[in-house]
């Protein structure tokens, strides 16, 4: 669905990985549980 608007994610660990994909901005922070959200820009 298509509002518009710029969406903006952050997230530090696996269970964000899906919402920095839909998002129109994601930032994945780097840490000790925040490995796998690497995998969000790959």
């Amino acid at each position: 669905m298509e509002t518009g608007k710029t969406t903006l994610s952050i997230g530090d660990g696996a269970n964000d990985v899906g919402m920095l994909q839909e998002a129109d901005i994601g930032v994945g922070i780097s840490g000790a549980e925040g490995m796998q959200v690497r995998y969000a820009f790959s």
